[in-house]
């Protein structure tokens, strides 16, 4: 019986051995490496299109630089293989530079580590198949996150793909043109009363946290319905608009019944509802 228990034992351990190998992520070739600049930051590229980017130095700030247009230096001259910015932990990045990654044509998403303070022009521009973009909330280092975050001109204009970004209450510069060219974009912020919403009124409207179907902006301190984007044939406007003054509003929405509160002030000469089908 105790051999039989023994043999029992050693078959189920190396099926389990098996099993979690069978599982295992497959490791991905390395096709190029290098430096990042002058900087204490490297690079590589896998064979799946992730650009790895670490540190040598987890105790020591650094930056992405600025990158002269059509620039093939460091990971650029692989831009039309990156899919995916991989920041290993301990990597500390207080800026993105100038033109770091257009025309990437094949990068899909990008998370915006914690400790960036800056994003500089045409940093994602022509960037076409990028999809979603998150300004993280996540800790990669032992410094504190960027309690301001700056994001430069056209930073993500042409960019068509681009559907979602995800800001925090700490943008509180975007410039006018960031998002040019970019016309299916949604960009989210915590709060509608905050400096991030506040910014980014500045370039295009905005989303409210769970509110995702009611684009707005600012001018001065009314808060204006800019586009409706849900599906619903009716929908109670949120209360914290107080102004509808655009002709497009519900353009091709199948919206059909509109639930206002006291708090809107004011409607313009089309209703908002211009030519609503």
């Amino acid at each position: 019986m105790n051999k039989l228990l023994k043999t029992a034992f050693v078959l189920c351990f190396f099926l389990i051995a098996f099993s979690v190998g069978a599982v295992a992520p497959k490791a991905h070739a390395q096709i190029a490496s290098g430096a990042i600049g002058n900087t204490i930051l490297s690079w590589s590229l896998e064979e799946n299109g992730d650009v790895i980017i670490r540190t040598s130095n987890e105790a020591e700030k650094n930056y992405i630089p600025d990158y002269p247009i059509n620039s093939t230096a460091d990971f650029r001259q692989y831009k039309d293989q990156i899919k995916r910015v991989v920041w290993k932990r301990g990597v500390s990045v207080t800026s993105i530079g100038e033109r770091a990654f257009e025309d990437c044509v094949n990068l899909e998403s990008m998370e915006i580590p914690a400790d960036v303070a800056s994003v500089g022009a045409y940093a994602f521009q022509g960037c076409t198949s990028l999809a979603s973009v998150t300004f993280s909330s996540d800790k990669y280092t032992v410094f504190s996150a960027a309690t301001e975050i700056s994001i430069g001109n056209r930073a993500f204009g042409n960019c068509p793909a681009l559907g979602t970004v995800s800001m925090q209450n700490t943008v509180t510069s975007v410039s006018s043109t960031a998002f040019t060219g970019s016309d299916n974009v949604k960009i989210h912020v915590p709060d509608y009363n905050g400096a991030a919403a506040r910014a980014v009124s500045n370039a295009t409207h905005f989303y409210v946290g769970s509110d995702t179907a009611w684009g707005i902006r600012y001018y001065g301190d009314v808060l204006n319905l800019r586009k409706y984007t849900g599906t619903a044939a009716s929908a109670s406007l949120p209360a914290y608009v107080t102004a509808i003054y655009s002709d497009t509003a519900f353009t091709g929405s199948a919206l059909k019944a509109l639930t206002v509160t006291d708090s809107l002030a004011s409607v313009g000469a089309y209703q908002g509802f211009g030519y609503a089908e």
